[in-house]
């Protein structure tokens, strides 16, 4: 798909992937306000949170250099290196329109990628990711390493960041509920397995330091926490606490991204709006972020050419309609869900597929005890062949 873009200069195109990083999306022009009447109010809150404190320095295996001080960066500049002049939008509602997703939900613990896509503007990750390089960032952890074990890992969490409509300091308790929500028995999360199967728990060292411990090694452990998988999503607590499981007809559970949730039209859209104090990390161009639902790419294109929406996904067919309108192309460089495919030459057996899930690793005779594939050297070989560019 190719990314045009309408009204918007290509550099801001960065920063929002820094909160839609593995989406397309389009936006509106028309900055009218349209009540959500399924968005009920939330609970009593506390009041709203001070300035965070600047964020400290990352240090430790497996860092990035630390994210820059949001204090000293300017308005739509990147926290990892990637930045542009500050900009006056001439907008105040930026909207995205995507494919729908498969489900629409409230609940990033519940349901994996791609779904969660709706509701990114609003969390944030421990580990994240560099829009244009595409390398692991501090994110809510200032550095990570592997345990002396070889298979837990150890989080550094970032101090003074705060959660939405006064919901306090994010801290481990948070972390470690999150990662339950998604190893719950409830959960269709598309790591549901490999966090409850595969994790032993996390443990909380105390309030900005946490371990997330395996059993044995597993070299998708640490992939699966970051933003590019998707699937650590933190949430409060303390806000799920007090009101429960949230759904369509109730506010999602307080992040602590660069925007906050303000309203939803089922099969329709789904709006949030900049913070009200100074996020650690960015301030974002526009005090509105709006998600639309086009699922027919003609209706993308046309809303472009109504200049109804901003940014949108479309396929070859049709860009030549947009770019005789002028429109420019924005060629996106961050990490994209991809389709990928494993070797299994060395299943377990007996199992079938409604319980291979609960065998333990490298447990159970091998189907094909002398396939080529169990030969490290064969392996390595097929690594080194890859074309890892194209």
């Amino acid at each position: 798909m190719t990314r045009f873009l309408f009204g918007i200069k290509p550099a801001v195109f960065q920063v929002l992937a820094l909160v839609l990083a593995l989406a397309a999306a389009c936006s509106s022009s028309d900055d009218a306000t349209t009540s959500n009447s399924g968005t009920t109010a939330a609970p009593a809150a506390p009041a709203a949170p001070a300035a965070p404190a600047p964020a400290p320095t990352a240090s430790g295996i497996f860092t990035a250099p630390a994210l820059a001080d949001a204090a000293a960066m300017p308005v739509g500049s990147s926290p990892t290196g990637s930045s542009s002049a500050p900009i006056q939008a001439n907008i105040d509602r930026v909207v995205f329109s995507i494919i729908p997703t498969s489900e629409e939900s409230n609940n990033p613990g519940k349901y994996g990628p791609p779904v969660n896509v709706q509701l990114n503007p609003m969390y944030e990750y421990l580990i994240g990711m560099d829009p244009i390089s595409g390398a692991w960032v501090p994110e809510l952890a200032t550095s990570w390493s592997i345990e002396p074990d070889g298979s837990s890992i150890r989080f550094q969490l970032r101090k003074g960041v705060q959660f939405h409509n006064g919901w306090g300091e994010m801290k481990a308790k948070d972390v470690q509920f999150t990662w339950a929500d998604i190893a719950a028995d409830d959960s269709s999360h598309g790591n549901h397995g490999t966090f409850k199967n595969r994790m032993q728990g996390v443990d909380i060292i105390n309030d900005y330091e946490v371990v997330f411990r395996a059993e044995v090694p597993n070299a998708g452990l640490l992939w699966a926490i970051t933003r590019q998988e998707q699937s650590i999503l933190v949430q409060s607590k303390d806000n799920f606490d007090a009101v429960g499981l949230p759904n369509l007809s109730t506010e999602p559970i307080a992040g602590t991204g660069v925007y906050q949730f303000e309203s939803r039209r089922d099969n329709s859209y789904i709006r949030f709006k900049a913070l009200p104090y100074k996020h650690w990390k960015m301030t974002p161009d526009f005090k509105e972020l709006e998600i639309r639902w086009i699922g027919e790419a003609s209706t993308r294109l046309a809303g472009l050419l109504a200049k109804e929406i901003h940014v949108a996904s479309i396929p070859e067919d049709l860009t030549p309609q947009a770019k005789n309108a002028g429109m420019s192309v924005a060629t996106g460089q961050a990490a994209g869900l991809r389709t990928f495919f494993g070797f299994r030459y060395g299943a377990r057996c007996p199992c079938t597929t409604s319980d291979r899930a609960t065998f333990p690793p490298l447990d159970g005779a091998l189907k094909f005890p002398d396939a080529p594939l169990h030969d490290i050297r064969v392996r390595k070989a097929l690594n080194k062949a890859i074309d890892r560019e194209a």
